[in-house]
């Protein structure tokens, strides 16, 4: 049986300012870029194995650009795990327990 333990959270806020704005525009378009390469290569009989490789990685730099993230401080281990915000819970991946959260 897992433990469960309550947590209440203050929401950071996005870091505002024209160099944060302008990485993940770039973080974007780079994404956007090489999953359309990505897709271009995979219409052709040769690229296909490295077309679907380049489209993960640009899938993944879509994600970072715009997924809304905090790091968050297990009560019981003390490892920091990134979590979504306004996500109800997470699991410690060195503990295994679960922490409910309150944003405020």
């Amino acid at each position: 049986m897992t433990e469960v333990t309550f947590e209440t959270i203050a929401v950071k806020r996005k870091k505002k300012g024209v160099i944060n704005l302008l990485g993940r525009v770039m973080l974007g378009l780079f994404g956007l870029f090489g999953f359309m390469l990505a897709a271009m290569l995979i219409l052709t009989i040769i690229g296909i194995i490295p077309g679907m490789a380049i489209m993960a990685s640009s899938l993944l730099f879509i994600g970072i650009a715009f997924l809304d993230m905090q790091e968050v401080r297990c009560p019981y281990c003390g490892k920091k795990v990134g979590v979504h915000k306004r996500a109800e819970d997470f699991e410690c991946k060195r503990c295994k327990r679960t922490t409910l959260l309150d944003w405020q």
